[in-house]
Formats: C-alpha cells, sequence, structure tokens
C-alpha cells in the first residue's frame, strides 16, 4: 500500500514537472486579522512562444477588498517566461473565505486545446479582539453583512424618465415652431424686390451697383429656381437657356442688368443719376414683368387705377 502512494505521488510530481504551462496562485499568510493586508500572487510559466496572459480575477474575489493591484516585468529564463500579477486585499469581516481557482484554455505548442486550473486558496480571518486575552467574554462576533439591494435599476428609470421628457419637449418645441412657421405670411419675391427698389439709394456708386445687383439676383434664383447669386455672367449665360418660363427678350433684360451692374462694381466709370434710375426702372418692369401671371393683373389694374 506504501509503494502505491509513493508511485501516485511521484507520477503527480511528474506531471507538474512536464506540464508545458504552470499556473500558480498563493498568498503571503493564511491566517489573518481584519484590517491586515493579504498579498495574493498569480504567477504564470510557460514557453516564450505561448502568447498566453493571466485570467482576471479581481471580479471573482469574494470577502476582500482590492486596495491595489499590479503585474511583476516578464522574465524569460531558457525559453520559458514568468509573469505573475499580484493583488493587495483587505478583509473587514471576520471569517473563512476562499480565493477562487483560476483557469487558463490555451493551445499547446502542437496546437491542441487545453486547460490549466490552479489551486483555490483557504484564508482565515479572525477578529483583533481574539488576540488579547484582556477582551471582554460576552463580546459577539460580527454578524455577516447583508447586501443592500442593487441600485442600478433606479438609476436606470431616472435615466429613461429623463430621456422621455427630452423627447416629448423636442417633441412639442418642433410643432411649436412649424405652428409659427405656417403662422407667419411669407413675402413673395417680387415683393422684396420691388419694396427693395424703392429705397435704393443711388450714392455711393459701387454700393448702388452691388446693391441692385443683388436685388435682381436674389430675385430671379427665388422665383426660377436657378442658383445665380454666386455666379459669373459667363456662367449664368450659359444656363439661362434652361429657364423655359423667360423669353429671349426677357434673358437679354436680365443679363443686360447684370452687366451694367458689374461694369460699375468692378471699374472707374462714372454714371448720372439720371442712368441710375434708368437702371432701377429697368430693373422693376423685369420683375413685374416675369412675377406670375395673376399678380402681374393685380399691378396693372393698380398702375391704371
Amino acid at each position: 500500500m506504501m509503494k502505491k502512494v509513493i508511485c501516485i505521488i511521484f507520477f503527480l510530481a511528474f506531471e507538474l514537472l512536464a506540464a508545458e504551462v504552470k499556473l500558480d496562485a498563493k498568498v503571503d499568510k493564511a491566517l489573518v486579522s481584519t484590517g491586515d493586508i493579504v498579498m495574493f500572487t498569480v504567477t504564470l510559466d510557460a514557453p516564450k512562444e505561448l502568447a498566453l496572459e493571466i485570467p482576471n480575477v479581481g471580479d471573482k474575489i469574494q470577502g476582500f477588498r482590492v486596495v491595489d493591484f499590479g503585474f511583476i516585468p516578464e522574465k524569460v529564463v531558457d525559453g520559458r517566461k514568468t509573469v505573475s500579477q499580484w493583488y493587495k486585499l483587505q478583509a473587514d469581516l471576520v471569517g473563512s473565505y476562499i480565493l477562487p481557482a483560476l483557469e487558463l484554455q490555451y493551445k499547446n505548442s502542437k496546437g491542441v486545446d487545453e486547460s490549466i486550473k490552479s489551486s483555490e486558496i483557504f484564508v482565515e480571518v479572525e477578529s483583533v479582539l481574539s488576540k488579547d486575552k484582556t477582551a471582554p467574554k460576552d463580546i459577539r462576533d460580527i454578524k455577516p453583512i447583508i447586501l443592500s439591494p442593487p441600485i442600478w435599476p433606479y438609476y436606470l428609470v431616472v435615466t429613461v424618465l429623463v430621456l422621455l421628457l427630452i423627447a416629448v419637449g423636442i417633441y412639442f418645441f418642433k410643432k411649436l415652431r412649424k405652428k409659427n412657421s405656417k403662422d407667419a405670411p411669407t413675402i413673395p419675391a417680387h415683393q422684396i424686390a420691388l419694396d427693395a427698389l424703392i429705397n435704393l439709394p443711388k450714392k455711393p456708386l459701387k454700393l448702388y451697383a452691388f446693391t441692385l445687383s443683388e436685388i435682381i439676383r436674389v430675385y430671379f434664383e427665388k422665383t426660377f429656381l436657378l442658383p445665380v447669386t454666386d455666379r459669373t455672367i459667363e456662367e449664368i449665360r450659359r444656363e439661362i437657356a434652361t429657364v423655359s418660363l423667360l423669353s429671349e427678350m426677357q434673358r437679354m433684360k436680365f443679363m443686360a442688368i447684370l452687366e451694367k451692374t458689374d461694369l460699375i462694381k468692378f471699374t472707374d466709370i462714372i454714371i448720372l443719376d439720371a442712368d441710375c434710375e434708368s437702371l432701377i426702372q429697368m430693373t422693376r418692369q423685369f420683375v413685374i414683368d416675369t412675377m406670375p401671371q395673376t399678380i402681374q393683373k393685380n399691378v396693372a389694374e393698380d398702375s391704371i387705377v
């Protein structure tokens, strides 16, 4: 019988020594008092060609507070690497605790799936009063901790309510803004242009030309949906033929207005007030001729009256 036990011990020792990957866990002391620091160390020993990492155990430790943790730099000796991770643990309650075993699944150097597991570690935590012989005999042990209900459902409900209130606020804000935009009267493009032409100053000359050019360009763009406010005369000349609502004469009149205003804007030409007024009237007539037909009729009747 003794021989069999010795053989089993030797067999297990040989298997341990022959293991390709070794995972070891230990503590510096197994009997501590409340408030003491326990150093828990996990060491991984493996061939350097295997890319292995120590499994995370921090979230599995129960009964202890993790007050600090860190790594011991990797060492490579004779083709094997050794890396360690340590945790400083502190127990606040007396009792017996188990530091869980760690399991590492990996592929060995031959590509075969294997797993290795460290042993569980038992730690006994006793009260500091038990070491004091003068302590009163009637002091009772601290009762086991009673965990309070998790508070994350409360935060979840509050977050949902806040998001719901924000969504409702955005909905009513958009609805109110949409209603206000519908209620606000929209001034037609031709009316804006005609009003601007009435109060257009003829001095200074450059400002007059830039303003007149802006008035006719904005009107044209809003009425015929052809972007002309930021284009050159040559670009407009190439694309104005696509506006089917204009007659050839109206196209020529529009281009003439742009050419005259650009001539004033970009040269030192001097024109008389009468010429400025003539160009304003030409622009006004173009707006009246190209505005919607029903509005043209009303304008013509007002002019007759």
